[in-house]
């Protein structure tokens, strides 16, 4: 019972000795980011990346833009189907089935339904 008592006391005082001195470095470096800020020279600097960094993302959005307009202007130029360009393909009615042209295709995926296995179990 004495150890744990005398080992959260421990922990205790060294908690609030740690907490102090952890306040008074946050205090420093607090106090020199603001002298450091105050200078004309960081000022600039930082007005500078400022200006730059709306430049950079301003021509980045202009860029994403157009190339997302190249491409819905690439997929409404494609024909379809039918073989017309931008239109709506056929719209099925119900229990009917659409014909959208040949593709030279059977119909079929050109397996013959066994597992490639020769010979019986």
């Amino acid at each position: 019972m004495i150890r744990k008592l005398s080992f959260f006391v421990g922990l205790g005082t060294g908690y609030v000795l740690g907490a102090k001195a952890g306040e008074q470095r946050y205090t420093q470096i607090m106090d020199k980011a603001r002298e450091l800020a105050g200078m004309p020279a960081v000022q600039e600097a930082t007005s500078t990346l400022s200006s730059a960094a709306a430049t950079v993302a301003g021509n980045a959005a202009d860029k994403a833009r157009a190339g997302v307009d190249s491409l819905v202007d690439l997929t409404s130029s494609t024909p379809d189907t039918n073989g017309t360009v931008g239109a709506p393909g056929p719209t099925p009615q119900a229990g009917s089935a659409v014909k959208t042209g040949t593709t030279g295709s059977t119909g079929t995926t050109g397996s013959t339904g066994t597992t490639g296995r020769t010979g019986s179990r």
